[in-house]
């Protein structure tokens, strides 16, 4: 798990730039206010990645898997 200070829409936003960068095909995916979440392929790799408020700030899951 992972914290940041930012606001859960910028983190969302982030990682929503940063998989199309990375070669990441986007299946499923979510940003708001309270919750961001995202479903992702890439070649045999899966990932699921979900932001949501913690404290003054957001934290953070990512997780990965073979497909």
């Amino acid at each position: 798990m992972l914290t940041s200070p930012d606001s859960v829409t910028k983190i969302g936003d982030y990682y929503k730039d940063e998989l199309a960068k990375g070669g990441w095909h986007v299946t499923a995916s979510t940003v708001g206010a309270s919750s961001a979440t995202f479903t992702a392929t890439r070649g045999s790799e899966g990932a699921n990645i979900s932001v949501y408020p913690r404290g003054s700030g957001s934290g953070i899951t990512i997780s990965t898997h073979p497909m």
